[in-house]
């Protein structure tokens, strides 16, 4: 007879399955390189012949106890590209193209800490948050510098020189770049970009990531779903 599971057993298989989940989501993107939010999970699951209510969808995220089918499991699986297994086991493999986007995910959420300590702390505790963000700082270039020399570019490390980097005003979570380009290398880059079912800035932010030894979405072919392009 299988043994019933108590009721922390069942919490910590929440909780795993919510960080599985929200790996998947900060590494996958859709067709038109946008990342999946509910409305988009909901009709690409309903397409597989699952219904996923934003209820459920919000517990999964959070790892809130409840009693999940495999069939919304695999719904989840098949959309985000990956095997069932690997929601469905503790065990199960790291799925390829979410490995590849493991350095980009961690400096995405090291910067998210950031953003976050900034809030809390901006007027609070000015020194502390000086403090927190030098450590921040100095994490995330750690990761970068892990990425760019990881074996995808050659092993002989080359300092960087010039100015510091000063943090810029945010638009969200992100950077505002503002310039001027000549309409043919404007038509060039819509062309390409749409070759990779990027935006505009996503096919910048992608250049720029590529030319620092990131992975992006310009080294893989056009596949569906498909790693999310640097942010």
């Amino acid at each position: 007879m299988k043994r019933k599971l108590t009721e922390g057993e069942k919490l910590r298989r929440a909780q795993i399955l919510a960080r599985k989940i929200n790996l998947l989501l900060d590494a996958i993107v859709d067709q038109g390189g946008r990342p999946y939010d509910y409305p988009a999970i909901e009709a690409a699951a309903e397409k597989t012949g699952y219904f996923i209510s934003r209820t459920r969808w919000s517990m999964l995220k959070n790892g809130q106890l409840q009693v999940v089918p495999d069939a919304c499991l695999c719904a989840i699986a098949t959309v985000l590209g990956v095997d069932p297994e690997y929601l469905l086991r503790e065990d199960a493999k790291l799925p390829p193209q979410v490995e590849v986007m493991l350095p980009q995910v961690r400096i995405k959420r090291l910067y998210e800490v950031r953003d976050f300590a900034t809030k809390a702390l901006g007027r609070l505790d000015p020194e502390g948050l000086r403090a927190i963000t030098t450590i921040l700082d100095q994490a995330v270039q750690r990761r970068i510098d892990a990425a760019r020399f990881s074996g995808r570019v050659a092993g002989t490390r080359q300092q960087d020189e010039g100015p510091s980097y000063a943090s810029p005003k945010l638009d969200g979570r992100r950077v505002a770049l503002r310039g001027r380009v000549l309409p043919a290398q404007h038509a060039r880059a819509t062309t390409q970009a749409a070759r990779h079912g990027l935006s505009l800035s996503e096919y910048l932010a992608a250049l720029i990531d590529r030319d620092s030894g990131l992975p992006t979405r310009l080294d893989q072919g056009p596949e569906a779903p498909t790693p999310r392009a640097s942010s």
